[in-house]
């Protein structure tokens, strides 16, 4: 049996973590004393093609970095949720255009 291909992600998955760790500073070492783990091991991981789910994780965790966030922008799927809180944000001034109007009307009738 052949071994299957490597699965081509749209980003870089290590550029996310390296761009992580510069962005808090952190480095080889310090990740790997936050994941328990050794020096070399980070190294390795850093070079893997693909991580765990839980491996990267924790590191999103030991750089304070959504690297889930990142890569999930980097999705070209589109939202139903996001079409969705849209439609709402428009309802919300809708009804608070009509809630002026109807402001405007009442005090009119006071008068």
């Amino acid at each position: 049996m052949k071994p299957s291909k490597p699965i081509k992600l749209p980003v870089d998955l290590h550029k996310l973590i390296h761009d992580a760790m510069a962005e808090t500073r952190m480095s080889t070492v310090d990740l790997a004393a936050e994941l328990g783990i050794g020096n070399s091991s980070v190294h390795y991981l850093l070079k893997r093609h693909g991580l765990q789910v839980g491996r990267l994780w924790t590191i999103c965790e030991a750089t304070g970095v959504n690297i889930f966030r990142q890569l999930a922008n980097a999705i070209d799927i589109n939202n139903p949720v996001d079409k969705e809180k849209e439609q709402l944000k428009k309802e919300i001034e809708d009804l608070k255009k009509e809630r002026e109007i109807l402001r405007d009307v009442i005090s009119l009738m006071k008068k």
